[in-house]
């Protein structure tokens, strides 16, 4: 019996920790080996086998020259590489009819693959799916398709090269995490059920793709490879997992000493008296003995123990990706020494000294305080940046910018070049996220685009910016520009403004321009458009709806599709757009509602009948689909939606008169001087209690007098 058992324990180990199946069919597992020293066995991390095999792949393409003629091609494919790379998202949930690794073009949760992530890129993910729909478990040097040998031929790869790529997964679910009847935690495996770690914890954690394990009792963490051996049997106050390039590492830490471990169990560094506080990219913030230092994962003081607090500091420029495969890493440390913060780079080395309050930080710039509360400006090497009555600096609409507030006016930072994008001026006012008005000392106002660089100078009396163009006045003429800084238009007008918008795929807006006598209508190009119409003036609504005025009458319009649709039949005296989809409208006196739905074209339908002698609309509903409606003196709520009165026409008077101003809720007073509250999500009028009656009848009649 006990040869018996000896000999099933023997096949259930053998059966876990047998050789591993390559990874790839080209290089197979040479990456491991060159990382490690040697083969990887069943039990050696799928995710870390991925990447590692990614990386070689990469570089042995890289090294390569390839075809002369493809080579932009080329380096847009190892830039997608390393971004797949990077993003670390590999396909793991699959249902293959035998055990054997195999590839996968796209997984069950649309996970691609290496490939796959290429091909979708350049192509379109469908071309993706059609090969996934034929070849989904195919090896590359097996598939027969001539589209994609088209798209092979252009990428700069050779079909060799992209089989390097292609690897072979197994789904990495060894084990999964169990409870027993106590209450305590354990992990089985998933392939026969046996037990791998025994439940005995109160807490159990890994991670289903690195195969890391720490399990918690009450003498503190234990901590397991991706075996699901101990690595040791200490207990451990913390558990870190810790980033190093395609690494994943534990460090983990005591009362007396800090130690770290690969995936594998096998043991880094052990540092005496040094106690982790913060993983900071492949680094680690760490106290030892009273001050605090940065170390890095062999061990050693990148940054001296010499600090009473360290804080990493990121760069907050955005840029273009820039390919860079592992954790993030700080570009500088804020260090607190003797009560006084200052700034130090990654080397130690001082770039603000630690003199100062408090220090914040925006894209490209320092802003440090002292005690006399005065504040100042640095760029990121340090240099100081002489200005008074600095108040503070914020993330502005540039990627790359800040702005910098002044008491007497503002100014743009750009924090890559580590200059004035726009010097400091009496006002900058942020348009649409696209632009910027500055105005300088003379009361004249300039225009500058996203980045900075002025479009027009300091030479208008007023500018007025829409999405992509804007119309600026001066004392002489009017300009229409577009937010390129071209010139459309420009010319003694009266007034020149928004006609329509078209709110189809052709989105293109429309301008009028108002001269001696005439209307013209002008598109974004400067081309004249509808001079057949005979405009003589005109009421907008800053959407695609435009009521004409015409030597004959008003008459509604509809710009579509570059094309301008009358409506002479509606006979509508005025309109008004509220919110995203409603018009307040009026016919012969009396006011209506109507809706319009984005890129529809309108008809009679779209306009509710008009038989209320006043429109106010209720700012509360999101959509502008309520309305305090008027007739005969008295009013009551008007629905667009359900096109239905839901508070009866019968209140005398309403409060307050600006509609939201108090919140969620509208009163009403009847004949008997009786209020009552009104819940915008509620149509029903709700009985105030005595005091609350009284105090509203008091503003009321504080605001009527103040009236």
């Amino acid at each position: 019996m006990r040869i018996f058992l000896l000999f099933l324990f023997l096949l259930i180990i053998t059966s876990q920790y047998s050789c591993a199946q390559p990874v790839n069919a080209v290089i197979g597992d040479s990456s491991w080996l060159q990382v490690f020293g040697s083969w990887p066995d069943a039990n050696s991390p799928e995710k870390l086998r991925i990447q590692s095999h990614l990386a070689q792949a990469i570089n042995v393409i890289e090294a390569a020259p390839g075809p002369a003629h493809l080579q932009k091609q080329r380096k847009h494919s190892i830039r997608l590489l390393k971004e797949y790379l990077r993003q670390g998202e590999f396909p793991r949930q699959f249902n293959y009819a035998s055990a054997e690794r195999r590839p996968c073009f796209i997984d069950d949760k649309g996970r691609l693959c290496a490939v796959g992530y290429l091909i979708a890129e350049t192509v379109g993910r469908a071309e993706s799916e059609r090969i996934n729909a034929s070849f989904r478990f195919h090896y590359l040097l097996d598939i027969k398709d001539s589209l994609l040998e088209q798209w092979q031929k252009a990428s700069g790869l050779s079909m060799r090269e992209l089989a390097m790529v292609q690897p072979a997964y197994t789904p990495p679910k060894k084990y999964y995490r169990y409870r027993s009847k106590q209450g305590r935690f354990g992990l089985r495996y998933s392939s026969n059920n046996f037990p791998a770690i025994l439940p005995r914890y109160l807490a159990l954690y890994h991670d289903s793709e690195q195969n890391f394990f720490w399990a918690r009792n009450r003498k503190g963490w234990k901590v397991y490879s991706s075996r699901a051996w101990p690595i040791n049997y200490h207990h451990y106050d913390t558990v870190f997992l810790w980033q190093e390039q395609q690494n994943l590492n534990l460090l983990v830490s005591d009362k007396r000493a800090c130690q770290a471990f690969n995936q594998l169990g096998d043991s880094r560094f052990k540092l005496e008296g040094v106690y982790p506080k913060a993983i900071v990219g492949s680094l680690f913030i760490a106290q030892k003995g009273e001050q605090m230092g940065v170390f890095n994962w062999q061990g050693e003081e990148v940054i001296p123990a010499t600090f009473d607090q360290i804080e990493p500091m990121y760069s907050r420029l955005s840029s273009a990706p820039i390919i860079d495969i592992g954790p993030r890493m700080p570009t500088a440390y804020k260090v607190l020494k003797n009560g006084f913060w200052g700034i130090i780079n990654t080397s130690g080395a001082p770039i603000i000294k630690a003199e100062w309050t408090s220090i914040s930080h925006e894209r490209g710039l320092y802003m440090a305080e002292n005690l006399m509360q005065e504040k100042r400006l640095f760029k990121l090497n340090g240099n100081s940046i002489e200005l008074s009555d600095l108040e503070s600096i914020e993330q502005t609409i540039c990627k790359y910018c800040s702005l910098v507030n002044l008491k007497g006016g503002r100014g743009v930072f750009d924090g890559y070049r580590q200059e004035w994008a726009i010097k400091p001026h009496k006002m900058i006012l942020i348009k649409n996220r696209s632009a910027y008005l500055i105005k300088d000392e003379n009361n004249k106002w300039g225009l500058a685009n996203a980045q900075g660089h002025f479009l027009f100078p300091c030479y208008f009396d007023s500018i007025e910016v829409f999405e992509q163009n804007a119309i600026l006045k001066d004392s002489s003429q009017i300009l229409l520009a577009n937010l390129r800084g071209d010139t459309i238009t420009y010319g003694s007008y009266s007034e020149v403004g928004l006609f329509a918008r078209s709110e189809t795929e052709k989105s293109t807006t429309l301008f009028y321009a108002k001269g001696k006598g005439d209307v013209r209508i002008i598109n974004e190009r400067g081309e004249e458009r509808f001079q057949e119409l005979d405009i003589i003036d005109l009421e907008t609504t800053g959407k695609s709806l435009v009521l004409i005025h015409r030597t004959e009458g008003k008459v509604l319009a509809q710009f579509q599709n570059d094309g301008l649709k009358l409506f002479p039949n509606l006979n509508i005296n005025l309109i008004k757009s509220v919110g995203s989809y409603y018009y307040i409208y009026q016919i012969e006196g009396k006011y209506g509602v109507g809706k319009q739905y984005y890129g529809k074209e309108i008809d009679s339908s779209n306009f509710k009948a008009a038989v209320f002698d006043s429109l106010i609309p209720i700012s509360g509903p999101r959509d502008f689909s309520l309305y305090l409606a008027q007739k005969n003196g008295f009013w009551g709520v008007y629905d667009a939606r359900l096109d239905s009165i839901i508070i009866a026409i019968d209140q005398v008077d309403y409060f307050p008169k600006k509609v939201g101003e108090n919140g969620q809720w509208i009163y009403f007073v009847d004949a008997n001087n009786v209020w009552k509250g009104y819940y915008y999500t509620s149509p029903k009028l709700n009985s105030l209690m005595p005091a609350a009656q009284k105090k509203l009848t008091e503003q009321y009649l504080a605001s009527e007098k103040e009236n």
